[in-house]
């Protein structure tokens, strides 16, 4: 199952043990990057970002943008989060920010 943007406050059910892939649009080119937390209950392997502008993936008319993703597996049974924020490095979210935010049901 691939979770992007769309499922933004979302709440998902995945079995123990499962792997589910986050994808959210990355813009670490221009200093923001995304800083990912999760519940001990999942175990995230950052796969790192894949930029509209390489070979074989589609150019986009905006400035450089990418595709951060990440593998999740369900490690525990329970109720699970993964919170996300874009930011620059060092500084604290203003305004409203870029967020992401999903619950994960793991059975």
């Amino acid at each position: 199952m691939i979770i992007n943007e769309t499922q933004n406050n979302a709440t998902i059910c995945a079995s123990l043990n499962s792997t589910v892939i986050v994808q959210l649009k990355d813009s670490s080119r221009t200093g923001r990057e995304w800083f990912v937390t999760a519940s001990p209950g999942l175990q995230i392997e950052d796969n790192g970002v894949t930029w509209y502008d390489e070979p074989g993936v589609p150019p986009v008319s905006l400035i450089e943008f990418g595709i951060h993703q990440w593998n999740v597996t369900m490690k525990d049974k329970g109720v699970q989060k993964i919170q996300a924020v874009l930011k620059f490095p060092g500084r604290e979210v203003s305004g409203s920010g870029q967020t992401f935010d999903l619950t994960i049901v793991v059975n």
